[in-house]
């Protein structure tokens, strides 16, 4: 997949040519997975964006479905995987976000064939993240987006080496520990603290949910960073290690918070990790 995405297809700058073959080749891969509902949410989105300033933009999000075993009206929530398909106009974006693209198709596929989990799991690829987090803004006023109990957002500030959790919130602690499933934990709190400071000039879509309340956790790859965002971020400078350690966690954490119990709803004290 990220060989398609970053290789054959290339740039995948929101509403063009690119973005539109990417969406359509991962329709494919999802409605091929046995037990998942897919469908493609168009969907207009306000947002101040880096490229664009303030301004009402259309996006396709691509979503999936996995009903757990205890959905319904009272279920106990849902958890959420997410990454998005589009690049900047300087990148064909190998690691920013083909890699977390790969990581949550294989998860989805990964999860369908095994044991049914208790909370139903969402898969939200979604496009416009680079203008200005719109697909996240969009995906909101889905209905799927109600009574979502947990997050967790694939993303890259960097082309090499090791995802790292580098954002948790709110009810950190707790989020923190369910993040103790992941078979190569690698964080650091500072991360977090630079990260939110403003000292770096980029976002994710976990700032769109921070104003839901929704718990939820950032994963990235940030070795490299000087290859954010350019030429170089490219399927041959991404480590062998890379896409699999990003895999293997997601999928950890996502059955864990898929299964766990879930505490009051609180914003706590921060977690340090």
């Amino acid at each position: 997949i990220v060989d398609l995405l970053a290789g054959d297809i290339g740039h995948r700058v929101a509403g063009g040519a690119g973005a539109t073959r990417a969406l359509a080749a991962l329709e494919a891969e999802l409605r091929g997975i046995p037990g998942l509902e897919v469908e493609v949410q168009q969907v207009s989105a306000f947002a101040e964006g880096p490229y664009t300033g303030a301004s009402l933009y259309t996006v396709r999000n691509l979503l999936a479905r996995l009903p757990g075993a205890e959905d319904g009206e009272q279920g106990p929530g849902s958890v959420f995987l997410a990454a998005h398909y589009d690049t900047p106009p300087s990148s064909v974006g190998a690691a920013d976000d083909a890699v977390g693209v790969a990581a949550v198709v294989e998860v989805a596929r990964c999860l369908a064939a095994g044991p049914r989990l208790r909370r139903t799991v969402v898969f939200l690829i979604d496009e416009g993240e680079e203008l200005g987090l719109f697909g996240a803004r969009g995906f909101l006023r889905h209905p799927w987006a109600r009574g979502t109990v947990a997050y967790l957002n694939l993303e890259s500030a960097g082309a090499r080496g090791r995802p790292v959790l580098f954002q948790a919130g709110p009810g950190a602690a707790w989020l923190a520990d369910a993040y103790g499933a992941a078979p190569h934990p690698h964080a650091t709190v500072l991360g977090q603290d630079v990260f939110q400071s403003g000292a770096i000039p980029s976002d994710t879509d976990f700032r769109v949910y921070s104003a839901t309340g929704v718990r939820r956790l950032d994963l990235a790859l940030y070795r490299d960073c000087w290859a954010y965002h350019t030429h170089l971020d490219a399927p041959a400078r991404l480590q062998p290690g890379s896409l699999q350690e990003m895999g293997d966690n997601a999928l950890a954490v996502v059955r864990e918070l898929a299964t766990r119990d879930v505490p009051p709803a609180t914003d706590g004290p921060p977690a340090v990790y």
